[in-house]
């Protein structure tokens, strides 16, 4: 239109540019989250959504494949995590059953054979128990990456 200028150019909804001085208008990438406007509208984008083509969120914000910037909040995924605690307690439970009644199944009558075949169990429960401590600590590690 007559007397357009770079400041108060209007923009048409799904079109872009960088800033109210920037001659390029480009086309979104999305559409929706683009609201075009003029130089009276601060941001082309749309609500909680910013920077190159309006395709960044907000802090606080996700990009949804179908509702552009949504809030983050407690969903099914962040859920997760009391369950892998909960089942580490009850699986280190298990565990202390279960080498207890590895340690009490033989009791022989001699004392020194005893005491012999304990420091042996000891022995043998100090290494699995480094492998498993060595397994436990990947399964932390995997699971700090993927949350």
């Amino acid at each position: 239109p007559l007397f357009t200028t770079l400041e108060n150019m209007q923009l048409k909804e799904d079109y872009w540019r960088s800033s109210q001085e920037s001659s390029v208008v480009l086309p979104c990438l999305e559409s929706g989250v683009c609201n075009g406007g003029h130089v009276t509208n601060l941001s082309f984008c749309d609500e909680y959504s910013t920077g190159p083509y309006c395709m960044v969120c907000a802090k606080g914000y996700y990009r949804s494949i179908t509702d552009g910037c949504t809030q983050c909040g407690m969903d099914a995924g962040s859920n997760i995590v009391p369950i892998y605690v909960a089942a580490g307690v009850g699986l280190f439970v298990i565990m202390g059953v279960l080498v207890l009644q590895w340690m009490r199944r033989y009791k022989p009558a001699n004392t020194e054979t005893w005491a012999s075949n304990r420091k042996k169990k000891m022995a043998a429960f100090g290494l699995w128990y480094t492998e498993l401590l060595a397994k436990f600590k990947i399964m932390v590690v995997f699971e700090q990456i993927i949350s």
